[in-house]
């Protein structure tokens, strides 16, 4: 396709999930890692971070390509790593591919970022998104 995931001002959502489904990030030291060093790498490569979401076994992201990003998976892709290598050799492994979604129109965006920071509720592990630990959504969001 002539797609490129390495433009300005698309909208992604994306979802990277734990090999085999584990649940690493019941590990408050682990998810916070994650978490962390997320919203750290993204903008760094080029993503504004609109949500985050980290759940036992899975990443949400929901973030906005800027000027001068890298490749989407590269981001992706460096973020996972770098969780990796901070949280200790073996300590987290992710599945090889994450799954992403070019978010279309700003209606769609809302209803994207509300999904990943309901994910908690829906799960039962809390019955606010905002009581979730290893929630964020950009200000002018709330």
């Amino acid at each position: 396709s002539d797609f490129s995931y390495a433009e300005p001002n698309v909208q992604y959502s994306v979802t990277s999930c734990c090999a085999e489904r584990k649940a690493y990030f019941s590990d408050a030291r682990l998810a916070k890692i994650v978490f962390d060093t997320w919203l750290e790498v993204l903008p760094k490569k080029g993503y504004r971070v609109l949500a985050l979401c980290v759940m036992p076994d899975h990443v949400h992201v929901v973030m906005i390509s800027e000027e001068g990003c890298i490749e989407l998976g590269d981001a992706v892709g460096a973020a996972k790593s770098l969780s990796c290598a901070r949280a200790g050799w073996g300590a987290i492994r992710w599945q090889g591919k994450s799954r992403d979604h070019v978010v279309r129109s700003n209606e769609d965006i809302d209803n994207q970022i509300r999904y990943a920071i309901n994910n908690p509720v829906r799960a039962e592990l809390a019955d606010h998104w905002e009581k979730w630990p290893w929630t964020f959504v950009y200000p002018e969001f709330r």
